[in-house]
């Protein structure tokens, strides 16, 4: 149930974020139609290749490069822009994937809150905090597989690509 409570909070979150980066967004040279699309395939092959560590008993962790093709997509596109192509982009792979129901929508409210608080005004004028937190996320995921990686009761590692 609390987990439940968990998603349904970041999922209200990224619904307000993305009401008000579609609101208050509207760059003077916005992306063309051409380029979103293509930011949102970029997208959506970022979530459906991703580099899979399996660990003891099938546990493991996924790894995808998303950062990478978001970043470009805030800063070029308009917040609404921004918004809806990583909600149908993320959504549509994770059920590709055919991930459980409730993992979709963390996964995919996760993204849409990211795609939105980077679509911001106050967000976009400050590139350098922007970097700051990109590079504090890969510091932190990087961190995650380190800790995973040297697990003592992990009998044995191997990487696939899903």
């Amino acid at each position: 149930m609390l987990l439940k409570l968990y998603v349904a909070i970041v999922t209200a979150a990224a619904c307000a974020l993305g009401v008000a980066a579609a609101v208050t967004t509207h760059p003077e040279h916005s992306a063309s139609v051409e380029l979103v699309v293509v930011m949102g395939l970029l997208l959506w092959l970022t979530e459906i290749l991703q580099v899979r560590k399996y660990n003891y008993r099938g546990h493991g962790l996924s790894l995808n490069l998303i950062e990478g093709v978001m970043a470009p997509l805030v800063l070029v596109a308009s917040g609404r822009d921004a918004v809806l192509t990583c909600l149908v982009a993320v959504g549509a792979a994770e059920m590709l994937r055919r991930v459980p129901a409730l993992k979709v929508t963390f996964n995919t409210a996760m993204w849409t809150l990211a795609a939105g608080v980077g679509s911001l005004p106050s967000f976009q004028h400050e590139v350098g905090a922007g970097i700051g937190l990109f590079a504090l996320h890969l510091d932190v995921n990087t961190a995650v597989a380190g800790r995973d990686s040297a697990c003592s009761h992990c009998t044995e590692t191997k990487f696939k690509y899903s």
